[in-house]
């Protein structure tokens, strides 16, 4: 009797564990979901290049774009979609990643202040290589910022980089 007793609590130990590990997983699986969007620059230069993607490459945004490392950042408190961006170079086309999406952000003008733009084009991949655009975002003017007394009148690297990348991610939510 005592030892049919000991097995049925080993069994029901045994039972509730591997329960209670399948619902965490389960919950964290819900919380991790997120899109990748692989990035094209078109025009940037060397040091913008650089400085981009050091700041948006490998990262994670949510709807309030915030920019993190890591997605386990936003987990819990934060149920709303993430976006991921890589560079397009890391980009291979398969059958399971057909529906991938690319964000084309295009430099227009000699970068001085009142004639720099900045382009965004989002395409969808269509499962064959190529991509068909799924909206133009059209043109965006880059400001200087507000007292700027380190280059005022002048676009500096870091400038552009800021609100490049800033505009990069309010594009991946519309």
């Amino acid at each position: 009797m005592i030892m049919n007793y000991k097995t049925l609590i080993l069994i029901l130990t045994i039972v509730c564990i591997s329960c209670s590990q399948t619902s965490k997983k389960s919950n964290s699986d819900k919380e991790i979901e997120g899109r990748i969007f692989y990035i094209e620059t078109d025009n940037f230069g060397s040091d913008l290049n650089s400085c981009f993607g050091y700041s948006i490459y490998n990262k994670w945004s949510n709807i309030d774009f915030q920019l993190k490392d890591s997605i386990e950042v936003f987990t819990g408190k934060d149920a709303n979609e993430k976006h991921f961006f890589t560079d397009i170079k890391n980009f291979k086309p398969t059958f399971t990643n057909q529906n991938s999406e690319k964000i084309r952000i295009r430099l227009k003008g000699d970068r001085s202040i009142g004639n720099t733009k900045c382009s965004i084009e989002k395409f969808k991949n269509s499962g064959d290589g190529n991509w068909r655009i799924i909206s133009n975002l059209g043109d965006f003017k880059i400001s200087d910022r507000e007292k700027d007394f380190i280059s005022p009148n002048k676009l500096d690297v870091d400038e552009l980089c800021e609100q490049i990348v800033t505009m990069t991610v309010k594009a991946s939510y519309k």
